[in-house]
């Protein structure tokens, strides 16, 4: 019996090794600084809201943007900092590796349930290693804990249809995408199952965790769409709309209407024929087929040609990780029913053959030269980003000649946040130029005055209050301290 039960937890234990080795090997050692702008602006948002927002029942953050997010992992975030009693980013980024090597566990649940064990196996330690998986598990984002509840949700799928709407809702609560596709799998009770009895328990589940956010965020910012209006209806409809990013994006856009299209002619099949394991595609192709709606009409997510493959812009971007999980899914699959004559269902039990093994040998060579060369590019991302702030800053001699003060930072730019924070200065004596009210020069002056401010960070072409300092020169009160490429740092003193 023993014997049995070494057995049973020994590949378990294999692949959550293998996973958190992999992710946290590459977090020290290739980006050991975080490397997105959004891992900071989160992280600002989680800082400023443990240390300020949390006594006032709100969530805070120095630019205005404290709900374009979800909260979970923000929270999460400030609970970290909490127990960690620091400010590093670096508890966070380990907590997502850790939740990342676990959501490979739940790939390898899910693949032993609906192929076999040694299919699962196999397929996990292909997840353990594919590239932009193991990227974005390695960085301060939201997306490793959402797709943690969506994979989550479908262990409970079939017998536990309350849980399954909990964890829906809870990957609801991470990123705003995933309202949709948790609604659709909610819906799956109806469309595939004519259920309404596990429909019932299932939005019901949803609503206990999603009803409460909603009111919240009404609460707040008065709207209860507040994160989807701002998402898709600002931020991917309107914000910096460019006829040169419509033309030079047309590859990108077609490639997702063509997508879009055998997307929604998948899902009719899978609809028709209904496979014992529908969900699994209903959530991926439904995933798809949002993002082909999204991708095909917006703007901001525009793409061109020579993006097409980036890791920040193009498909190895976080939003595509959930793809990757249902590709490493999908492919033993395919090559079952190339392979076998008398397969019978997309999903059905598939078994290993010599050739499958030699297949699966075959991608985890290209998955490991795929990450060895995406190393080089992420950790030149991580350098390029101390050296352009962090360096600029201490270039500055800022540190060194700050006597005091609030420090006013525009807005967009937490990675600056950060590393005064890093570097002893307090929260509390810095603050974002976006309350500083506009119009009246006085009244402006009369703000910074009020707000003992002693330095100011400016950022040329951001929005800013005295809109003559993306001149150069002295503007009193605003003397010039330093400047580097974007940068401008002045000294406050004196009147005007």
């Amino acid at each position: 019996m023993l014997e049995g039960d070494n057995r049973f937890w020994l590949r378990p234990c294999i692949i959550m090794g293998i996973a958190l080795t992999v992710r946290l090997a590459f977090l020290f050692m290739v980006v050991p600084i975080d490397f997105a702008w959004d891992s900071y602006h989160r992280w600002q948002i989680a800082y400023y809201t443990l240390h300020t927002g949390l006594r006032h029942g709100r969530m805070w953050d120095l630019f205005g943007m404290e709900y374009f997010w979800g909260i979970l992992p923000v929270l999460t975030e400030a609970f970290l900092l909490w127990l960690s009693k620091s400010s590093s980013l670096i508890a966070f980024r380990i907590f997502n590796a850790t939740i990342g090597s676990a959501s490979i566990l739940l790939l390898y649940r899910i693949c032993k349930k609906y192929f076999n064990e040694r299919a699962a196996f196999a397929l996990s330690l292909l997840a353990a290693i594919c590239p932009p998986i193991v990227i974005w598990d390695t960085i301060a984002l939201d997306g490793s804990l959402g797709v943690f509840f969506l994979l989550l949700s479908l262990c409970f799928y079939e017998r536990r249809q309350y849980l399954c709407g909990v964890t829906l809702g809870l990957a609801s609560m991470c990123r705003v995408e995933f309202y949709f596709v948790t609604l659709g799998l909610c819906l799956c009770y109806l469309v595939f199952e004519r259920s309404g009895t596990k429909f019932v328990p299932a939005i019901s589940g949803w609503l206990t965790v999603m009803g409460p956010y909603l009111w919240f965020l009404q609460t707040r910012t008065g709207d209860w769409l507040y994160q989807v209006r701002w998402n898709y209806l600002c931020s991917m409809g309107a914000w910096g709309l460019s006829p040169a990013w419509f033309s030079e994006s047309l590859p990108w856009r077609v490639m997702w209407g063509i997508i879009l299209f055998a997307t929604i002619l998948s899902l009719v099949h899978v609809y028709r024929k209904k496979p014992p394991n529908y969900i699994i595609w209903a959530l991926f192709l439904g995933y798809t087929m949002f993002q082909g709606v999204v991708y095909t009409v917006s703007v901001t997510r525009y793409v061109a040609l020579h993006d097409m493959f980036s890791i920040m812009r193009g498909l190895q971007n976080i939003r595509f990780v959930p793809n990757y999980m249902f590709a490493i899914i999908l492919a033993p699959v395919l090559i079952n029913k190339l392979r076998s004559a008398h397969f019978s269902n997309p999903l059905g039990r598939v078994k290993i053959k010599r050739g499958q093994v030699v297949s699966a040998v075959i991608v985890a060579f290209l998955f490991a030269a795929w990450l060895y060369a995406d190393a080089p590019v992420c950790n030149s991302m991580s350098r390029d980003l101390k050296s352009t702030w962090w360096d600029a800053i201490d270039r500055s001699g800022l540190l060194s000649h700050y006597r005091g003060g609030t420090i006013i930072i525009d807005p967009g730019w937490p990675q600056v946040t950060y590393y005064l924070i890093q570097r002893g200065i307090s929260h509390e004596h810095i603050l974002g130029s976006l309350y500083c009210p506009e119009g009246e020069r006085n009244q402006s002056l009369a703000w910074f005055r009020k707000e003992n401010a002693t330095w100011y960070i400016h950022i040329l072409g951001v929005s800013s209050p005295f809109p003559e300092l993306d001149t150069s020169g002295d503007h009193p009160p605003f003397y010039i301290f330093y400047a580097e490429h974007a940068m401008r740092v002045y000294k406050i003193s004196g009147e005007s």
